[in-house]
C-alpha cells in the first residue's frame, strides 16, 4: 500500500473551493495516458437517457457532467443504436460531451468471448466503431466491464484477456478516440490480475464501487495500486449509494457519499467518476438498494452540488477547454471543407465532401441547417436518415479537429430528402428484396438459438427474389430471433402494415410494430399462422408520438423451418379523427372550478387540489395538486373523473401539465368497478415547462370508467393539469361488438397495478386451445402459473394473489398452443 499524503485542508479549500466533505483533494496524477485530462476529474453520470437527464438538471449550470455512459451489448448489435443515442446527445449541442461506453461480452451470464476471438462476431465489432466513428466524440470503452464477476458475467481469465486483446487490435487499426478501459468490480474475484490482458491493450483502469464496504474494501486499495504501479489513470465506472439511497439526508450523505469523495481525494489516479441517478427501488433484482436520485433529497443535493463546486472537476464545458486537457495545444483551425456535393439521391439520401486534413486529426463535421446546428458525424458523408420525404434542408459543413478549433462553414447547399421510390409514403425500403438484404437485420438473443437470412432468388413468392430466414436451431421464444427492419414514425399518423409470408411447414410467427427502445410498446401485434401456400397479411397502427420502431418478425418460437417475407410496406396515413359530440368529459378546463373532478388518496398519501387562477397553462384556471406526503406508490393520489364510454368507440385523451421539478405521473382510463379493467395507462414525464400529451383507447363494452391521473409515485411536488379532453371518435364496423367471440388474442393491462397482495389479469381468445397463464420474475424465473388448460374461445378472468411474492416487477405471459402471445408488466409493492 502506497502512503497517501495528506496536505493541510484550508490551502485547498482556498485554491478548489470549499466542499462539504472532511479530507482535501490531493493533486492528481498525470500518467500521460490516451485521453487523460491533465490535473483534473471528468464529472460524468449516466446510466441511461432519463438518469442523465435528471441529473443534468440537478447540476448547477456550470458544473453538468460532459461524461455520458452508455451501454452496448457486442451480440447481434444491430445499427439502430447510434441514431438513439445521436438524437439524446443532441440535447446537450451546446456543451462538450465525451462518451462512457460499457461493452457487454456476456449475455446473462454466458460469455460469448470464445465467439469474438474466432472471428464470428467481426462484423459486430465493426458496426460498434463504426458508430463510434459516426458519432465523433471521445470514448471511453469498458470492454467486458466487470471482468472478474464470475457469478454474474460468466468471464474466465484467459479467454477474457484473449477477447479483450482482441477487440483493442481492431480498435488500434482505426483511427478513433478511442480509451480502452478494464473495469474491476469489487464483488468479484479478487485474483483481478488473473484477467490483465497486458499494458499494451489497456489505457485506463476502472472499478465501481456501489457498497459502503466498497469504498474501504482492501482488494479496491490493492486494485488502486496496482494501477499507479502500471501507470495507469483509473475511472469510476458506476457509482451509486446501494442500500443507503439519497432519502436519508444528512444520514445518507454521512454513511455513503462522504467516505465515497474521500475515497475519490485521497486517491489522486482516480481521473473520471460516474453517478448512477437512479430509484433502484423500480427494479425487481435490486428493490432493497435505494432511491439514489440527487433530485429526491435536498441536503443530499446540496452537500453534492458544493463538491462539484471544487476546481479538481471538469464538467460540460467548450471543446477547446476540454481538449487542452488532453494535451492539444493546436490553435490553428482546420481549412474549410471542399467538395459539398449530393451523393445520392434516392431515400434517405446522402451528401459528401472532401475529407480536411489537419494537424491535430478532424474530429468529426458539424452540420448546420438554415444555421441551427442539425446533426454532426465523424464521417465525410452524411445520410438523412432522420428526415422525412419532402424535407428541404440547407446544410452547411463546419469541420471540428481534435484541438477543439472551428473551420469555416461552407456555403449552404440546399437539398430534399426524396420520396420512397415505390411510394412515398412507405416507410419500408426494400420491402420486395429485390435489392440485396440491406435494411433488413436478422438478429438472435441466446445462445440456443440460430438463424440466417439471405435473398431466395429461385423460389421467390413474388419478382425476383424473398427475404428468406432459414432457422437451424431454436430455444422455442418467438422473440429470440427477429427479422427487423428500422422505422421513424410520426405523432397521430396511422400506419397500413402489408406483407405476404409463408413456409417451409405449417407454423405460427409473429409480427410487431414496436419501439426500438424501452420501454418496447407495441404499437401492432399480429400472431400469424403460416403454411406452405403464400399469404397477404394486413394489420393497422395508430401512433400517438413521434418514435423509432421496429417492423419486426419473431420467428424464435416457429420450430426450424425456413420462412419466406415478400411485399413488405408499412404506409403513413394522415389521421385526424372528427370527433363527436358531446364530449364525454366535463370542465376539462377548470374554468367551472373543481367539480365534478375528485382527488382521491389512499394508504399515508396526503395532498390537497385547488385551482390557480394564475393562468399557469390554459385560460384563467390551472387544477393544482400539492403532494405532501408520498408512498410512492402512484394511484395513492388520484386526480380523477367519471365517464361514461361506448362499445367498440375509440377515443382520443388529451391534455396538458407540468410540474414544479422534473417527475412523472400515469395517465389512466381505466373501470370504476371490478374487475378494474384499464383501457390506458401511459407514463409521462413531466418538467417545468408546459407539454402537450395525447393518447387514445379502445373501448370493447359500454362500460363506466374514470380518467385519473395518478401521482402518488411522483415525490413531494405540485403538478398543474389543465386543457383535458376525452373525445369519442366514432364506433368500429364490428357487428355485434359486445355478443361477438373476439377476434384476435389479447392480454389486457392487469389492474389494479401497481398492486398489493393481488390483482386481476383479463384476456382474450378467438379460438379454443391450451391456454397458459404465467407469472416471471424480472430474471425469467417461473413463479406461479394462473391457468394451464384447455379454454374455448372467449374472455376470461385471473387473479392473482401475490401474499408469499416479495415486492419488485413481474411479467405475466399468456401463450396459447405453445405459442407466444402476449406479456403485461407487473409491480408488486408491499
Amino acid at each position: 500500500m502506497r502512503l497517501k499524503l495528506i496536505l493541510p485542508v484550508l490551502v485547498f479549500t482556498l485554491l478548489l473551493g470549499f466542499v462539504f466533505t472532511s479530507s482535501p483533494i490531493q493533486p492528481r496524477e498525470n500518467y500521460g495516458a490516451r485521453l487523460e485530462p491533465a490535473g483534473r476529474i471528468v464529472h460524468g453520470a449516466g446510466q441511461d437517457p432519463s438518469g442523465f437527464l435528471n441529473y443534468w438538471n440537478v447540476m448547477d449550470e456550470a458544473e453538468k457532467p460532459i461524461a455520458y455512459m452508455y451501454y452496448i451489448g457486442l451480440r447481434n448489435v444491430g445499427t439502430t443504436w447510434v441514431d438513439r443515442l445521436k438524437a439524446d446527445l443532441l440535447q446537450y449541442k451546446d456543451r462538450m460531451t465525451v462518451l462512457q461506453v460499457g461493452l457487454e461480452l456476456t449475455a446473462s451470464g454466458d460469455p460469448y468471448t470464445e465467439e469474438i476471438t474466432r472471428g464470428f462476431l467481426d462484423d459486430d465489432i465493426d458496426t460498434v466503431l463504426d458508430g463510434l466513428q459516426e458519432i465523433g466524440l471521445p470514448v471511453y470503452l469498458r470492454i467486458g466491464y466487470e471482468f472478474n464477476g464470475v457469478s454474474w458475467n460468466g468471464y474466465q481469465p484467459e479467454s477474457y484477456r484473449t477477447a479483450f486483446r482482441y477487440i483493442v487490435q481492431k480498435v488500434r487499426e482505426r483511427d478513433l478516440e478511442i480509451a480502452t478501459v478494464w473495469n474491476f468490480a469489487p464483488d468479484g474475484d479478487s485474483n483481478f490480475m488473473a484477467y490483465f490482458p497486458g499494458d499494451e491493450y489497456v489505457d485506463w483502469w476502472a472499478f465501481n464501487p456501489f457498497s459502503t464496504s466498497h469504498l474501504t474494501h482492501p482488494d479496491v486499495f490493492d486494485f488502486l495500486d496496482s494501477a499507479h504501479v502500471h501507470q495507469r489513470p483509473v475511472l469510476i465506472g458506476e457509482s451509486t449509494p446501494r442500500y443507503v439511497g439519497t432519502t436519508g439526508g444528512q444520514s445518507s450523505w454521512d454513511q455513503w457519499f462522504e467516505p465515497f469523495f474521500d475515497l475519490v481525494h485521497a486517491n489522486p489516479g482516480i481521473k473520471m467518476l460516474s453517478y448512477i441517478n437512479w430509484n433502484w427501488a423500480e427494479f425487481p433484482q435490486w428493490s432493497d438498494w435505494g432511491d439514489a436520485r440527487l433530485e429526491m433529497n435536498q441536503v443530499v443535493r446540496d452537500h453534492y452540488a458544493a463538491e462539484m463546486d471544487s476546481a479538481a472537476y471538469v464538467h460540460a464545458v467548450s471543446e477547446a477547454e476540454f481538449r487542452s486537457l488532453l494535451g492539444y495545444n493546436d490553435a490553428v483551425a482546420p481549412g474549410m471543407v471542399t467538395g459539398l456535393a449530393v451523393a445520392d439521391t434516392s431515400f434517405p439520401g446522402m451528401i459528401a465532401w472532401d475529407q480536411v486534413s489537419d494537424e491535430s486529426g478532424i474530429a468529426r463535421y458539424l452540420l448546420f441547417n438554415a444555421g441551427e446546428l442539425y446533426d454532426y458525424t465523424g464521417n465525410s458523408a452524411y445520410s438523412f436518415d432522420r428526415g422525412q420525404p419532402g424535407d428541404t434542408m440547407m446544410i452547411a459543413v463546419v469541420p471540428v479537429d481534435r484541438a477543439g478549433n472551428a473551420g469555416q462553414a461552407t456555403d449552404e447547399i440546399v437539398f430534399v430528402i426524396p420520396s420512397r421510390a415505390e411510394n412515398p409514403a412507405d416507410q419500408i425500403a426494400n420491402g420486395g428484396f429485390e435489392q440485396a438484404s440491406d435494411p433488413w437485420e436478422l438478429v438472435t438473443f441466446v445462445s440456443d438459438a440460430a438463424a440466417s437470412f439471405d435473398i431466395d432468388t429461385t423460389n421467390p413468392i413474388d419478382g425476383t427474389g424473398s427475404g428468406r430466414v432459414q432457422i437451424s436451431a431454436t430455444s422455442g421464444t418467438n422473440w429470440h430471433i427477429q427479422l427487423r427492419h428500422s422505422i421513424r414514425v410520426s405523432a397521430n399518423k396511422r400506419y397500413v402494415i402489408t406483407y405476404s409470408a409463408r413456409a417451409s411447414q405449417n407454423t405460427t410467427i409473429e409480427t410487431w410494430l414496436q419501439q426500438d427502445h424501452s420501454p418496447f410498446e407495441g404499437y401492432a401485434f399480429q400472431s400469424i399462422p403460416l403454411t406452405t401456400v403464400a399469404r397477404a397479411f394486413r394489420d393497422t397502427a395508430f401512433v400517438r408520438e413521434d418514435d423509432t420502431v421496429f417492423l419486426t418478425f419473431m420467428v424464435g418460437g416457429s420450430g426450424t423451418p425456413d420462412v419466406w417475407f415478400d411485399n413488405v410496406s408499412v404506409i403513413e396515413e394522415d389521421w385526424e379523427p372528427e370527433p363527436v359530440e358531446p364530449k364525454s368529459l366535463e370542465n376539462g378546463g377548470f374554468e367551472a372550478g373543481l367539480s365534478p373532478w375528485m382527488l382521491d388518496l389512499n394508504g399515508l398519501a396526503r395532498a390537497s387540489a385547488e385551482i390557480d387562477d394564475s393562468g399557469q397553462i390554459e385560460g384563467q384556471n390551472s387544477a393544482r395538486v400539492t403532494i405532501s406526503r408520498t408512498t410512492n406508490t402512484n394511484w395513492h393520489v388520484q386526480l380523477r373523473q367519471r365517464l361514461d364510454v361506448k362499445a367498440g368507440a375509440q377515443y382520443v385523451v388529451r391534455y396538458q401539465a407540468r410540474a414544479n421539478q422534473d417527475t412523472s405521473i400515469e395517465t389512466w382510463l381505466q373501470q370504476n368497478h371490478t374487475p378494474y379493467l384499464g383501457y390506458l395507462e401511459k407514463v409521462v414525464n413531466l418538467t417545468t415547462s408546459n407539454q402537450a400529451f395525447v393518447d387514445t383507447a379502445m373501448v370493447d363494452a359500454d362500460d363506466t370508467v374514470f380518467l385519473s391521473f395518478m401521482m402518488g409515485n411522483s415525490g413531494v411536488s405540485q403538478i398543474w393539469i389543465d386543457d383535458v379532453s376525452v373525445t369519442e371518435i366514432g364506433v368500429t364496423d364490428n357487428d355485434d361488438p359486445t355478443d361477438a367471440l373476439p377476434s384476435g388474442f389479447k392480454l389486457d393491462p392487469p389492474y389494479p397495478n401497481p398492486f398489493n397482495p393481488s390483482t386481476r389479469i383479463s384476456y382474450e381468445i378467438p379460438e379454443s386451445g391450451r391456454v397458459s397463464l404465467r407469472i416471471y420474475d424480472a430474471v425469467g424465473r417461473e413463479i406461479t402459473r394462473l391457468v394451464d388448460g384447455s379454454q374455448n374461445a372467449g374472455r376470461y378472468v385471473a387473479d392473482w394473489d401475490a401474499a408469499l411474492a416479495a415486492s419488485g416487477t413481474y411479467v405475466v405471459r399468456l401463450a396459447v398452443d405453445g405459442r407466444h402471445i402476449a406479456s403485461r408488466t407487473l409491480v408488486l409493492i408491499k
